[in-house]
């Protein structure tokens, strides 16, 4: 019988990137108030509502995660671009972390998991910082870390 392939817990540390953008974002976002006009905030909903469930959940988690189907490659990379948008990091790393999570999912060895409460699997998860290499989450992605595109997009 074929062992498991194990994941060993790794070690983070809070992100000062991932803090910077996200308190960036909503300074940000503060500062813009006096500057509401209809037309921004229409420009602000088409994004959020095209760049979250096309870029993240169809493409990164449906498509590139699953595998679930497949589609010309141009398409594939202008769908890939979208969910790079989304700030949630590159395809490769997206990608990566999303296969560890279900590899283990709910289990301390889990990216995200909710063993740590509801805000780390939500949002927490995202204001730590893997100590592992670059490399050690390139084992998870083999088929997407192989072209020149998605190296493009993780620099």
């Amino acid at each position: 019988m074929k062992s498991a392939v194990t994941y060993p817990r790794e070690k983070t540390k809070l992100s000062s990137e991932a803090i910077f953008w996200l308190a960036f974002v909503h300074v940000g976002a503060l500062a813009a108030i006096p500057f509401f006009s209809w037309s921004a905030l229409g420009v602000c909903l088409l994004l959020l509502f095209t760049i979250s469930p096309i870029g993240v959940t169809l493409t990164y988690h449906r498509m590139l995660t699953h595998r679930a189907f497949r589609v010309p490659k141009w398409l594939e990379y202008s769908l890939a671009t979208i969910g790079a948008l989304s700030a949630q990091g590159s395809p490769l790393q997206w990608v990566a972390g999303h296969r560890v999570h279900h590899q283990f999912a709910d289990t301390e060895n889990d990216p995200h998991t909710p063993r740590k409460g509801f805000f780390f699997s939500h949002m927490g998860h995202l204001l730590v910082q893997s100590t592992q290499t670059t490399e050690d989450w390139m084992k998870y992605v083999p088929d997407l870390s192989s072209q020149k595109f998605y190296q493009f997009l993780h620099r």
